[in-house]
């Protein structure tokens, strides 16, 4: 769903899921643009978080 379509005081919030930083470095890439460090970051924190989660006994 585009964060466009969404009303304006969840558009600020919307760009945090996983869902949206999964799929933004590809949708910048078709753009012939570089994807945000912000969304690389968001992803390599979620790794951490899901991985240690999954990990934990």
């Amino acid at each position: 769903m585009p964060t466009a379509t969404i009303p304006s005081w969840s558009q600020d919030t919307a760009v945090w899921p996983p869902p949206h930083a999964y799929a933004a470095p590809g949708q910048a890439i078709e753009r012939s643009r570089a994807p945000h460090a912000r969304d690389v970051a968001l992803l390599a924190v979620f790794l951490v978080l899901f991985a240690g989660g999954a990990a934990r006994p």
